[in-house]
């Protein structure tokens, strides 16, 4: 517990533990540095009087309110969580330098492991195509299988699609970036040992288009550039461990383009090597070599003709793993021995150096790690120790800090691990044979019969979903949420949106789960940037409602929504509404009384061949005005009953397009 109900104290950042019982903050005590719920298995109630500042850290766990919470001008939600508001009770958001962003550093997420397929022998590379779609996997030679195989992923399953016998272990495998070729390292062997091949996905044709022989040297790792014009190789130690082809997808030849030799006796280990996001370098982590001064995490430069080496770091351990951000200059390594096998360099381009910014603790060998596309998250791959595990951190660039998010298990060691393109799933493959494929959910807020109140702009950039009865309070600020990113409301909960502007709004911004949640929306602006269905649920506007932009307004729900006494709904220039609901009603567009009105102002009213009725209230008709209709009959028609009152201003026109009848 912190605070006081009778004496004043201000608190330090305070951290609540998952397993402690009193966790609250309450009476007259200051949270000046903020606070922290541990993980989503933390429950703590706020009770206290003055505002809050600093960083807030829900991490998924519950915060009950039995006081309204106010946060001050300087603070950061940092991480959601659920918020529990008692019917009663409101988080207000304190203005801040320009607009608010909830949460400012997403840091939550939950590891689900979706689909696996025994591969019958150990896993040594995994790698997504460039749509997410394909999944290629090197495997152990031993047995007679396919060594090299791809399998289709339709988001819930694996299917074997090709593969190919090689008769020697595929160590490694990379997409291009943008194409559906594949690049390919094998051990030495009769053959070559690193080879190109194109899968054509409209026919599913896997064809070899070049390939090197390298004699006895093993293809530990390969590695495309970001633009997919060159692949970089990394062999087993003799000369020139470093080996650089441009490839011509028109052609499909492999053209030898420059070498780096290594000079000791060491060796790229197994997909240890990564290009920056620019291309005009990479890192290499090698096998630890016992000389005095021979280092093992090794910076490339690439000019377009020759490979340089920039710089490197003696880290006295096998560098089992490079992964360099897509988005900036931070670089992950993953170390073999140590009690911080997880470290992060940035590399400062200015004073030519790798800078240690982060050792995170870890005590199992780290075989892999990969950044998703975003450059915020990365998952790492381990040995086994009490579990193999697969972890996922969040990376914040900002403040250098890594979090520990969440972890799915392993039978074995694993071997290798990759973000898929679009940054929705990580497969990762092990020594028991198995590649499993896990979905990453970003964990957002959940607010349950809580009021939320603006004082400025915000952005939403993870999920929210309403549960209970909440008000999200505009004061006439802008609300928006981030692509991909919704507001759900939860079955049977309702939220009304008041006094806000929702700016850059399309599909899948606002949704009810199923048709017995509800939304009202009063006195409030929806300004579309596409397209947008509302596919469930009932939806009341209240006092002023203006819909503005250049889309389609698409009304599918089954039930039926309402506009309320002395109210307007507003649909200005170009923005069309469209009637399409998921039952054949054309009643569902209900007027509570004679003063609730539907303005139409430069725009257009669509049906399709439901038909659309309007009755009971008032339609006004201001500048060039479209009512199109797909009725096949009159049954079908766009219909305005006697006791609609309809208003057309003077300087209005309206076109009309199909069957249109008054009754």
């Amino acid at each position: 517990m912190v605070g006081s109900n009778a004496v004043f104290s201000r608190a330090s950042e305070t951290v609540f533990s998952a397993v402690d019982s009193d966790n609250k903050m309450i009476g007259f005590v200051a949270m000046e540095d903020g606070f922290t719920l541990q993980d989503k298995m933390t429950t703590c109630s706020f009770d206290a009087f003055f505002p809050v500042s600093g960083n807030v850290n829900l991490n998924g766990g519950k915060l009950y309110l039995t006081q309204d919470l106010i946060f001050s001008n300087t603070y950061k939600i940092k991480s959601p969580g659920r918020i529990y508001g008692n019917n009663d009770y409101a988080v207000t958001l304190g203005k801040q330098l320009g607009e608010i962003v909830l949460p400012n550093v997403s840091q939550n997420g939950s590891l689900i492991s979706i689909t696996s397929k025994d591969m019958q022998d150990d896993v040594f590379s995994v790698d997504w195509s460039h749509d997410s779609q394909y999944l290629a996997v090197g495997i152990d030679g031993n047995g007679g299988l396919d060594e090299l195989q791809v399998l289709y992923f339709d988001g819930s399953t694996l299917t074997k699609t090709q593969g190919v016998d090689l008769g020697k272990d595929v160590l490694s495998v990379r997409w291009h970036p943008s194409d559906h070729y594949l690049a390919i390292g094998r051990q030495s062997g009769s053959g070559a040992e690193f080879c190109v091949y194109y899968l054509n996905v409209s026919n599913g044709t896997f064809t070899l288009q070049d390939s090197v022989e390298l004699g006895s040297r093993r293809v530990y790792a390969t590695g495309w550039t970001p633009d997919g014009a060159h692949v970089l190789t990394g062999l087993s130690s003799g000369t020139d461990e470093l080996r650089l082809y441009s490839f011509s997808t028109g052609s499909g030849t492999l053209t030898e383009v420059a070498t780096a030799d290594f000079a000791t006796n060491r060796h790229v280990n197994m997909d240890a090597l990564s290009w920056s996001p620019w291309g005009d370098y990479f890192a290499v982590g090698t096998r630890r070599d016992t000389d005095a001064g021979v280092t093992e995490l090794l910076l490339y430069e690439f000019d377009g003709a020759s490979l340089t080496l920039t710089v490197s770091v003696d880290l006295n351990a096998d560098v089992e793993a490079v992964s360099w951000s897509p988005t900036s200059s931070y670089i992950a390594v993953g170390t073999d021995t140590g009690s911080e096998r997880v470290k992060m360099y940035f590399y400062n381009h200015s004073a030519g150096r790798l800078e240690l910014r982060i050792s995170e603790s870890e005590s199992r060998e780290v075989e892999d790690l990969h950044f998703d596309p975003s450059g915020t998250l990365l998952a790492t791959g381990l040995d086994a120790g009490s579990s193999s595990k697969v972890k996922v951190y969040s990376f914040d660039a900002g403040s250098e800090v890594l979090t520990f998010l969440d972890e799915v298990a392993s039978n074995n060691d694993v071997t290798t691990v990759r973000w898929a393109p679009n940054g929705q799933c990580i497969a990762h493959g092990s020594k028991n044979d198995n590649v499993v494929v896990s979905k990453f959910l970003m964990e957002g807020f959940l607010f349950d019969n809580l009021t939320l109140v603006l004082c400025d702009d915000a952005r939403f950039i993870e999920d929210v979903f309403i549960d209970g009865t909440c008000k999200i309070v505009g004061n006439g600020k802008k609300l928006s949420i981030n692509d991909g990113k919704s507001i759900f409301v939860r079955p049977s909960a309702n939220l009304t949106i008041e006094d806000a502007c929702l700016s850059n709004f399309g599909q899948g911004k606002l949704v009810c789960m199923d048709d017995s949640g509800g939304i009202v929306l009063k006195n409030t602006q929806i300004t579309l940037s596409r397209d947008y269905t509302f596919s469930h649920g009932a939806v009341a506007f209240e006092d002023e409602v203006l819909i503005s932009g250049t889309s389609k307004f698409v009304y599918a729900s089954s039930r039926s929504s309402t506009i309320n006494s002395a109210s307007v709904v507003k649909f200005d220039r170009s923005v069309t509404l469209s009637y399409n609901p998921g039952v054949a009603r054309k009643d569902l567009l209900y007027f509570d009384d004679s003063t609730a009105m539907l303005f139409f102002n430069g725009c257009n009213l669509h049906a399709t061949h439901t038909g659309l009725e309007l009755s009971g209230g008032m339609l006004v008709f201001d500048g060039s005005v479209s009512v199109s209709s797909e009725a096949r009959n009159s049954a079908e028609s766009v219909v305005f009953k006697s006791d609609l009152d309809v208003r057309v201003l003077g300087n209005a026109t309206i076109n009309l397009y199909g069957i249109i009848t008054s009754d």
